[in-house]
């Protein structure tokens, strides 16, 4: 039997130094607001109504398709703003759609400013029309007395952006009276097979960095797959922000952006984009190594700041929820693994994963699986004892230490 260990390759790593190093500056403003405080946790920032704010006289403003009411309206960042700051939040929020060449601010110091900058254009995915690394403004003395908006699309061209994500997120097939847990998977997997990564921020005047990138063009970062992800589940009423700081595995090292996701009563980390990696030889494998971990279980390679909403919980991993967790391999073992392969080549996947409970659990695994006597081989005529669908004599492998996963590529006939 011919086993093939592919090495890991990361190539849908980080994201753009310098989009991201902004909205780090002014996220560590926020950390400060947690440190003194914030709010209990709780997810009762959810379709939290903002008060009606005087918009000054413009062009109309650009209309949203009612597939997107959802959009926005968890707002995480915005209840971690002071009173003051949630004032000027709420002024650029009725005013963007407009299009106004400035929107006045309640007299912020320029950290305030940064801060409520951050906020906005991480809780608010459908605010693309902007640059979300730019913004310029007016002062009096050492008061912001405007914000001055960097358009990057013009009224037209958002508005026609702004149907085509509609069109695209309402077209993703999800599973119909399933768990929350089912259409988070669903809308995962979607967004790691549909887009591509690339920090080009040149390309389409920063498009990767927007869900328009992530849904339409199918090319994003790291902040674009984080805001597809909030959307579309946003979309689905499931709670969700995107959290930035940085992020190191074999071959990265920098500022980076992930979602948290509240499911079955507690939050997770999911990044959609470490689990949409490419593998040497080019072979794009959908990934759930992160899907829904605790702080712990994600800090050993993400930086982890104060929050309100602690993750602690393991239930929603995605491993315990498949049953594909182990502490040894044993016959029950072999029996999943050989279920999930054979689930696996029916829907074109290519891959399985297995995580184990530890790093010894994991290096025993990988030595019962793939050493001098490997048990790989009944596995994978227990998938397929006719031999029809798999090569049973010829299998593919790759770990990873850090998660203590172990990934199996069996060879489709």
């Amino acid at each position: 039997m011919e086993q093939h260990e592919i090495p890991k390759k990361h190539k849908r790593s980080g994201c753009s130094w310098f989009a991201l190093l902004a909205l780090l500056a002014v996220t560590l403003v926020l950390i400060v607001v947690l440190l003194n405080g914030g709010l209990p946790a709780q997810v009762e920032t959810w379709l939290w109504p903002l008060p009606t704010v005087q918009v000054q006289p413009t062009l109309p403003a650009i209309t949203q398709p009612v597939e997107l009411e959802r959009a926005g309206t968890f707002r995480y960042h915005y209840s971690n703003l002071s009173e003051l700051q949630r004032q000027a939040y709420r002024a650029i929020y009725a005013q963007l759609p407009h299009f106004p060449e400035s929107i006045d601010m309640p007299n912020l110091t320029e950290e305030d400013m940064r801060t409520v900058f951050s906020a906005i254009t991480l809780d608010q995915p459908m605010f693309f029309q902007i640059s979300t690394t730019h913004y310029r403004i007016r002062t009096q003395g050492d008061r912001v007395v405007a914000f001055v908006p960097q358009y990057r699309l013009t009224r037209e061209e958002y508005q026609r952006r702004v149907h085509a994500v509609a069109q695209a997120a309402q077209a993703i097939p999800v599973p119909q009276g399933g768990t929350d847990f089912d259409t988070q998977l669903a809308l995962h997997d979607y967004i790691v097979q549909r887009a591509t990564y690339s920090d080009d921020l040149t390309d389409g005047n920063g498009d990767v960095a927007t869900v328009y990138g992530a849904l339409v063009r199918g090319l994003a970062s790291c902040v674009g797959y984080a805001q597809a992800m909030q959307l579309l589940f946003e979309l689905h009423g499931i709670p969700s922000f995107v959290v930035v700081g940085d992020a190191t595995n074999a071959v990265f090292s920098g500022p980076h952006a992930w979602n948290k996701v509240h499911i079955g009563g507690n939050w997770y980390h999911l990044d959609s984009t470490w689990n949409d990696p490419v593998m040497d030889g080019g072979r794009e494998i959908i990934s759930r190594a992160y899907f829904n971990l605790s702080s712990a279980e994600i800090a050993p390679s993400h930086e982890i700041t104060p929050s309100r909403n602690a993750a602690s919980s393991h239930t929603q991993n995605y491993f315990r929820r498949r049953g594909l967790y182990f502490s040894e391999i044993d016959r029950d073992a072999e029996i999943r693994i050989a279920a999930a392969l054979i689930e696996a080549v029916h829907a074109n996947r290519g891959v399985v994963e297995l995580r184990m409970t530890s790093s010894q659990a994991h290096a025993q695994a990988v030595d019962l699986l793939f050493g001098r006597n490997p048990r790989i081989h009944r596995i994978l005529a227990a998938a397929d004892p006719n031999g029809t669908l798999i090569n049973t004599r010829n299998v593919y492998h790759s770990s990873m230490d850090q998660l203590n996963i172990i990934r199996i590529f069996p060879v489709v006939l």
